[in-house]
Order: C-alpha cells, then structure tokens, then sequence
C-alpha cells in the first residue's frame, strides 16, 4: 500500500516553518570533514572527567535524601542544570 503524496506545506503546523527555512546549503560549499569536533585528546579529558566523577558517586543514605516538596523540586532543579550543560557541550 502506497502512502498518500502530501504537500505538507498546506499544514497549518508545518506553513511558518517551510515559509522561514531560507536556503539550504550547496552540496559543494560543505566541508570535507566536520568542523566543530573534540580532538582525540579532548575526548580522553571528558572520559577521565566522567570516570572521577562515577568514581566519587555514592548512593545518598536516607537522611541526606530530600524531605520537602522545595528541596525535592532543588534537587530535580539542578539536576535539570546539569542535563542542560551537558547537551550544550555535546557537538551534534
């Protein structure tokens, strides 16, 4: 069974989108390589950050854990912060 051929543009949700994408770019004007990569080096420090970090984890013992609706929503709060640094420093 063969889908239907859609012109999406006709959607409502797709019409500012396909309006605003401007030009692609020429397959000749992209480079050989990727440019914004770490270097092998780069990487090596991010992995031994990583493996120091597992390293000093340790499950948090009941007391240490968070009581209040505040201090839970700290603790997500935070690591929110985290997650978000985290996908600023990934290169895709």
């Amino acid at each position: 069974m063969r889908a239907g051929n859609f012109d999406f543009v006709k959607f409502p949700e797709f019409k500012e989108e396909a309006e605003n994408i401007g030009d692609y770019p020429r397959l000749e004007d992209t480079p050989d390589q990727p440019v914004l990569t770490k270097t092998d080096g780069e990487w090596d420090r991010a992995a031994r950050g990583v493996q120091a970090e597992a390293e000093e984890f340790s499950v948090p013992s009941e007391g240490d854990l968070p009581k209040t609706d505040a201090e839970i929503e700290k603790a997500l709060q935070d690591n929110r912060d985290k997650v978000e640094a985290y996908k600023l420093d990934d290169p895709q």
